[in-house]
């Protein structure tokens, strides 16, 4: 209910504009954390409220670690498409009366492939994947030890 008052309220119905923003492990103060497993459940029953949703983010993308587990349980909740998968289409004959014919495609969501866009630092010796674009408006500001790390 409150994720469709904001995007009513702040965004005119564009419920787009809303990103539902989750914390693996930084958030123990506040009893707030989240696995994959219950992060994709909350996505999937937002998907079924506001299929135009804004998606997901992690407060700490580091949390998800190096094999990615908490992203992978929580993409294809994000960006199902099974309602793409298997389509009924209804049309009408001449004769006025109605067929009906169905496609199916098995083809399942995948994570894009991680791509290093150009312009951001270098990855050798990060423990971490790369996690955001660095810029002018975004700069590289984790540390481990006193040194940069991939963003």
């Amino acid at each position: 209910k409150n994720y469709g008052n904001i995007a009513e309220d702040i965004f005119g119905g564009d419920a787009s504009k809303v990103v539902f923003g989750f914390c693996i492990s930084a958030c123990s103060g506040t009893g707030s954390n989240v696995d994959g497993a219950e992060a994709a459940e909350v996505m999937t029953k937002l998907r079924a409220a506001h299929l135009d949703n804004g998606g997901a983010f992690l407060w700490v993308a580091n949390d998800d670690g190096p094999d990615a587990s908490w992203s992978s349980a929580v993409y294809p909740a994000i960006f199902d498409d099974s309602s793409q998968k298997s389509r009924s289409t209804t049309t009408t004959t001449p004769a006025g009366s109605s067929t009906s014919a169905s496609t199916t495609s098995s083809t399942d969501p995948q994570p894009p492939p991680a791509v290093q866009p150009k312009g951001t630092p270098g990855t050798s010796g990060c423990r971490h994947p790369v996690t955001a674009i660095c810029g002018p408006n975004t700069p590289c500001s984790n540390t481990e030890n006193g040194q940069i790390m991939c963003c």
